[in-house]
């Protein structure tokens, strides 16, 4: 999931979107897909972006404690890695940079709610960060 969304910001096409969230209105077509659809629209992309490094992703709930395949929706937590992001930005059609992208590197932990679709594929409802 996390190799699509990279895709999403260095090649931002609309229709793609829904590979990654489920469909609907729901956050992730609202946050993630509206950066997409904001990349897209402008002809901005993102360059110099690290790869998500996920460390580990873990099962932590199913909606009513249901066999993931009667689930409704499952929450796994992921951990991602630090990740520099010294060299990232936004740049235009033309490779201007348009704005620096600034974060620090740090690792983090976040609840990704999925929700299964026909055919045994899963997409992202939401993404929550995790206080430590």
């Amino acid at each position: 999931m996390a190799a699509i969304y990279d895709e999403l910001q260095r090649e931002p096409v609309v229709e793609r979107i829904d590979e990654y969230c489920a469909p609907g209105d729901n956050p992730c077509q609202e946050t993630l897909g509206g950066t997409i659809r904001f990349l897209a629209e402008e002809s901005y992309r993102v360059e110099g972006l690290p790869l998500a490094a996920i460390e580990s992703a873990q099962l932590s709930a199913t909606s009513g404690d249901a066999p993931i395949a009667d689930a409704e929706f499952v929450v796994v937590t992921v951990k991602a890695g630090e990740v520099d992001m010294s060299e990232s930005r936004v740049v235009d059609s033309d490779g201007t940079v348009v704005f620096p992208l600034d974060g620090e590197a740090s690792t983090t932990l976040s609840n990704w709610v999925l929700v299964p679709l026909s055919g045994g594929s899963w997409r992202v409802l939401d993404i929550m960060d995790v206080r430590e």
